[in-house]
């Protein structure tokens, strides 16, 4: 190779390419994610140190009253070290990845994604990214069906947010904010619920905001007591009774801060 080729091979020009195809643009927590990653050779033969994979999502962190769009990584692998790749040669290396638990599920819109790396020495390492809907699990469907379709409440926005609470896997955490519609109308205002992964279920953090009634609730608001923070543990076993049963669990704990 000569001089000058290696110095546009540096710059990504004429060098090795990559492309990742899924199998499916779809994956469940506590599922797998299968693809193949295809590396197309450039002008002339290059080696790669390593093939890596990275499982991202993107969040939002508030400074000084501006809102900021941070990516977390969620799990990463290298699949394949020291590939020499000749020119114009197309090598594929299939894959399976894991999703974890804690991976925000894809509500209106995708925000995790699938980040192919490939690092090459003396060169701009190739990257590929993309994007991959992530499905709640049985038990989170169950759960999230049990607030929505039988105790009434309507799913006013999810968002990723940076902050920690204990139990929490990443630097962030995704929030579902609900209003109730039936049951709990006029009692709250909106329930927060964040979904922490356990040993065979949830974890649930819920923030129950309770609505004003009266002078004493007036001032509880102004101090910020009108606000409790719950726990509540849900099982796999409880979860497969089904939705209403999971609807009455939910229904006696936030009851008692209401």
């Amino acid at each position: 190779m000569g001089f000058f080729d290696k110095v546009l091979q540096s710059v990504g020009i004429g060098g090795v390419k990559v492309d990742t195809i899924l199998s499916e643009h779809q994956a469940r927590l506590g599922g797998t994610i299968q693809g193949v990653v295809h590396i197309y050779g450039g002008n002339s033969e290059q080696t790669i140190h390593q093939v890596e994979l990275e499982l991202k999502a993107e969040y939002i962190k508030e400074v000084d009253d501006h809102k900021t769009r941070c990516t977390a990584t969620l799990a990463k692998g290298i699949i394949e070290r020291n590939i020499i790749v000749r020119a114009n040669e197309q090598i594929q290396i299939p894959f399976t990845f894991d999703v974890p638990e804690g991976t925000p599920v894809s509500v209106n819109r995708r925000n995790v994604w699938v980040e192919t790396g490939l690092d090459v020495p003396l060169a701009i390492d190739p990257e590929d990214r993309d994007y991959i809907e992530i499905l709640p699990n049985n038990t989170m469907a169950v759960i999230l069906d049990a607030m929505t379709q039988v105790l009434g409440f309507r799913l006013r926005e999810v968002e990723c947010e940076a902050g920690r609470i204990s139990g929490a896997q990443y630097a962030f955490t995704q929030e579902f904010e609900f209003v109730p519609q039936q049951a709990f109308r006029g009692r709250l205002d909106e329930l927060e619920i964040i979904f922490l992964p356990i040993t065979n279920g949830f974890e649930l953090y819920m923030q129950v905001d309770r609505s004003v009634r009266g002078i004493g609730s007036l001032f509880q608001e102004a101090v910020g007591l009108d606000e409790s923070y719950v726990r509540l543990r849900i099982s796999n076993e409880e979860a497969r009774q089904g939705r209403s049963y999971v609807a009455q669990l939910l229904e006696q704990t936030i009851s008692r801060y209401c």
